[in-house]
């Protein structure tokens, strides 16, 4: 994991990027076969990567600006099942994007914010009948992307008593 954070009182940027492999090649007591053999698990690895990024800035007029992404992306093999002695080919894929921009401004009495925020899920799982083969015998690509956006207005009449109102809109698309 690699970390990074820069600003001051005005401004401050966050960002860090993450990375994870493992083999997952672990042996085990195969019960199904007589003799119970000691076997390693084969086509089981995983690889994971992703970067997350924040930025703060403090406005001269009280106002606050808030942005960030979130990109990550993991490879999975995916292996036979126990009991299955045939080789696996089957991989998924799956990778996820993340951004948002929020406004908020406090006046004397009362605050506004406005915040909209985009999403992106992809999954894609493949699998062939052998190694050599180009074409795939399954290929299926699933998705999503949704769009957020809302908006909130209070007003502090009191410590007790607040009154609010909002907006809020989601688009959601299914990907399949």
């Amino acid at each position: 994991r690699i970390k990074l954070q820069a600003g001051n009182h005005r401004w401050q940027y966050h960002a860090s990027f993450l990375h994870q492999h493992a083999d997952n090649d672990f042996s085990y007591t195969d019960r199904y076969i007589y003799g119970n053999p000691v076997l390693k698990r084969q086509h089981n690895a995983l690889d994971a990567a992703g970067f997350i990024q924040s930025f703060f800035l403090n406005m001269k007029d009280g106002s606050l600006l808030e942005a960030g992404s979130w990109y990550q992306q993991k490879v999975l093999e995916i292996p036979a099942l126990m009991g299955n002695y045939s080789a696996s080919h089957a991989l998924q894929k799956d990778s996820t994007f993340k951004i948002f921009l929020t406004y908020r401004k406090q006046f004397g009495k009362s605050g506004l914010m406005i915040r909209s925020a985009w999403f992106t899920d992809d999954l894609h799982y493949t699998d062939k009948i052998n190694e050599e083969d180009n074409a795939f015998s399954i290929n299926s690509k699933i998705g999503a992307r949704q769009l957020r956006n809302e908006a909130e207005y209070r007003y502090y009449i009191s410590d007790r008593i607040t009154l609010g109102a909002g907006a809020d809109h989601n688009s959601l698309d299914g990907i399949s």
